[in-house]
């Protein structure tokens, strides 16, 4: 399907503009990669919640993906599944959409989930090779580490 929304200013000179067109985006991946972002980032907001003893309002605190990931960076999480490393790298591939509409995601954009799937996967060979293959193993493995600590955090606090 063509989608049909309006061509960006590219320059203003000489009396004129020069318009840029954004025929060459991929909505479907693009789409989907903003996704797997949101959905990471909600396990990381519960796994927040599920692991501090204090009542704090996490929603009210208003903070960035960015923010997130350095509370967890002092976290020891066990090798191979940290995925912090991952999770910023991934949160710098979103900003890069953010701010340039037409920015491209390819399989080198996504060598560190890659690397982490290597990693958990100790088989070179079980690492997708298409870019939303790729999103979607890294996403449900990453969000699937998230999802055993929130429920044992959840086990943890309903036994006190």
């Amino acid at each position: 399907m063509k989608h049909r929304i309006p061509p960006l200013v590219e320059s203003v000179e000489g009396g004129g503009v020069t318009w840029k067109r954004l025929d060459n985006i991929d909505y479907e991946l693009l789409g989907y990669f903003l996704s797997c972002h949101l959905i990471l980032e909600h396990y990381v907001d519960h796994f927040l919640q599920g692991y501090s003893d204090r009542p704090f309002s996490w929603g009210k605190a208003k903070l960035t993906f960015g923010q997130k990931l350095s509370l967890l960076s002092g976290e020891q999480f066990p090798e191979p599944w940290n995925p912090v490393p991952s999770l910023k790298h991934l949160n710098k591939l979103r900003n890069k959409f953010a701010h340039n509409i037409s920015a491209t995601l390819s399989m080198d954009d996504l060598l560190p989930l890659r690397e982490f799937l290597r990693k958990v996967s100790k088989d070179e060979g079980g690492v997708p090779n298409g870019e939303r293959e790729v999103l979607e193993a890294y996403t449900s493995l990453a969000g699937a580490f998230f999802a055993g600590a929130i429920s044992r955090s959840a086990r943890g606090a309903e036994a006190k």
